[in-house]
């Protein structure tokens, strides 16, 4: 981050442990949300579209990257 996205270092430092609090915490967060609000079918439908969603973009060319190797 602090190279090339050019953040300070305690910037960096934030955002990476705002990112790793957010990662150990969305499962328990979606979990009472699919318990609580959605319901067990709905969840699975709900989940199985981001998954399908991600998997799409995944796929998709990026020809804006042009990565090339040292």
């Amino acid at each position: 981050m602090i190279d090339k996205l050019h953040f300070t270092d305690s910037s960096a430092t934030l955002t990476r442990g705002a990112f790793t609090a957010l990662a150990y915490a969305s499962p328990s967060i979606g979990g009472w949300i699919g318990d609580k609000i959605l319901g067990a079918r709905r969840t699975m439908i709900f989940g199985a579209g981001v998954l399908a969603a991600g998997y799409l973009m995944l796929a998709l060319p990026n020809e804006e990257l042009n990565y090339q190797p040292r």
